[in-house]
């Protein structure tokens, strides 16, 4: 996959001329004009509230075509224009929606990939977004899948139940049991310093994922770029 992202990234400013990337400002962009007012006001709100409880930059973007490009070309070159998600988390997520093409691609930062999985095609992908687009209900199904992936990001139990993949879940799970190890050693290592015995420091660094954060899209700069992040490569996609 490194290799695939690599050569992806070499390709973006070719890629751009034929087709002019978008640079983006809130967090709906219909200039497909797939979405009503209301919905996009709805949807907006609701990735606000999520940012606000996660720190995570969701996105959406709907074009009329992407004339020519693929959607993963598209969604990668959108994604390294705007550079979505906290610079210190990578953790941007863009919906990418073409009308006259009839596709979709989730594309996630690196931050959150063990909660937006490429096995998200079938349990948003293909439940939620195609679902209702092939029914012509583009405003319930944007709203959902937005709805659904924050609450995989925001660790909601019914949400990952639901929608959750047992990759995302292990990921998850294999995270939690480092750090706990790394704090047990880190635990021990003082208590013995303290008895005269060994001590040795730990860093702990890294991208921090979830967990609650002051400000909005507003405190992030909206209107004037995002936070800085990075995508993954990774992220889910389909037709309609």
């Amino acid at each position: 996959m490194k290799k695939s992202i690599f050569l992806l990234l070499f390709l973006l400013p070719i890629l751009a001329l034929a087709q002019e990337i978008p640079k983006l400002s809130s967090p709906v962009t219909d200039a497909g004009e797939m979405l009503s007012p209301e919905a996009e006001k709805q949807i907006t709100a609701l990735i606000i509230s999520i940012e606000q409880a996660t720190t995570a930059e969701i996105v959406v973007l709907t074009v009329p075509s992407l004339e020519g490009m693929s959607k993963e070309e598209f969604s990668a070159a959108v994604f390294e224009k705007n550079k979505f998600g906290k610079k210190d988390k990578d953790n941007g997520l863009l919906l990418l929606i073409s009308r006259d093409d009839r596709v979709y691609r989730a594309e996630v930062g690196y931050g959150l990939e063990p909660y937006i999985t490429d096995a998200q095609k079938v349990g948003i992908g293909t439940r939620i977004i195609e679902t209702h687009f092939k029914q012509g209900n583009f405003d319930q199904g944007v709203f959902d899948a937005v709805a659904a992936m924050g609450g995989l990001i925001n660790g909601e139990e019914d949400v990952i139940s639901k929608y959750g993949s047992s990759a995302g879940v292990a990921s998850r799970s294999t995270f939690s049991l480092i750090m706990n190890i790394i704090f047990i050693i880190l635990f021990v290592s003082i208590i013995l310093g303290r008895s005269g015995f060994w001590f040795f420091p730990i860093f702990i660094g890294g991208n921090s994922k979830g967990g609650m954060s002051s400000g909005g899209f507003g405190s992030s700069g909206f209107g004037g770029g995002f936070g800085g992040g990075s995508f993954s490569g990774g992220g889910f996609g389909g037709s309609f």
